[in-house]
């Protein structure tokens, strides 16, 4: 299991530096992290989010570490979606939430310390991005799933589907 938890946060790293070398924000680290913090406890997501934020703020040559607050917080809204789904409320619909709030909670502490001109072109930037990553939550998490099942690893859908029906 711990061979597949570094495989999946190596590449989604390598894909987030990639994409965001080329100036296109990338949001894949921080999926992993809303995957394995539902499918593992908080506690190991946590340190999974550190430890993935401190190559991300070395590699991206980051001059302020907001990725070391800003990756656990993704903990924090996965525990909340899992809290929160229900019978009553489907998953999918939280979903896309979770999706289009993780893009703000990434970025948005990054973007105070831009310039106001490279302020105002990431506002513009961000409603498409949110609209993206919105779209892609649901489908990462349906590859990780998918990945996890090939390796016999515990489910994301499978937990998230306990918490809706608990047992009597």
């Amino acid at each position: 299991m711990t061979a597949a938890v570094f495989l999946t946060f190596s590449l989604s790293l390598f894909l987030d530096l990639f994409f965001r070398s080329h100036g296109i924000l990338s949001v894949f680290t921080p999926f992993c992290i809303f995957y394995y913090a539902v499918v593992l406890n908080w506690k190991t997501a946590l340190v999974l989010a550190i430890a993935s934020a401190i190559p991300a703020i070395v590699f991206a040559g980051s001059a302020w570490p907001f990725d070391l607050l800003t990756y656990p917080a993704v903990i924090g809204l996965s525990l909340w979606n899992r809290r929160k789904t229900g019978p009553a409320d489907p998953s999918l619909r939280r979903h896309l939430l979770c999706g289009a709030l993780i893009p703000i909670l990434i970025f948005g502490p990054k973007a105070l310390t831009l310039s106001f001109d490279t302020f105002l072109a990431f506002l513009a930037w961000l409603p498409p991005h949110c609209v993206l990553s919105a779209v892609l939550l649901p489908f990462v998490l349906y590859l990780l799933d998918l990945f996890a099942e090939k390796l016999g690893l515990p489910l994301y859908s499978e937990t998230i589907r306990k918490r809706e029906n608990p047992p009597l």
